[in-house]
């Protein structure tokens, strides 16, 4: 595995693990009278498991504990599939490849990429781009 995929998982687990309760609860659940959860049992559970009512991995206790949760088997899942991709058009390709991700999660798919280059000892360049949809409006109050 690469290097800053090792890095990005243990620097996510350190600070989930040595987190506390948001001082500032974005979603208004009052995370600064639960010591022991960090946002899981008033945030994420409901968010995994219920209608997440437009809640989105918006605090940083959030997006840790999904990057450790997720980002190995989405990483793995890309990489399997890409290697396949790889071994039916490597021909194709000249010196790079273009990534576009929709969504922007945490690039587990970059990673995943790239990691089956370096295991296929490619010389390819990544050309990645990352798309969101945002409400302007919502977010900057026009």
């Amino acid at each position: 595995m690469c290097f800053e995929f090792s890095n990005l998982i243990n620097m996510c687990a350190a600070a989930y693990a040595g987190g506390t309760a948001c001082q500032n609860c974005v979603n208004a659940k009052k995370c600064e009278g639960c010591n022991t959860c960090k946002c899981y049992d008033s945030c994420i559970h409901p968010l995994h498991h219920y209608n997440s009512n437009g809640k989105t991995y918006n605090c940083l206790n959030m997006a840790y504990n999904y990057v450790v949760k997720h980002f190995y088997r989405f990483a793995s899942e890309i990489e399997y599939a890409f290697r396949i991709v790889y071994h039916a058009e490597q021909h194709n390709w000249k010196d790079n490849i273009n990534v576009v991700s929709l969504g922007c999660g945490p690039s587990s798919e970059l990673y995943g990429i790239i990691n089956e280059l370096q295991n296929q000892q490619s010389n390819l360049v990544v050309s990645y781009m990352a798309l969101i949809r945002m409400q302007y409006g919502k977010r900057f109050g026009i």
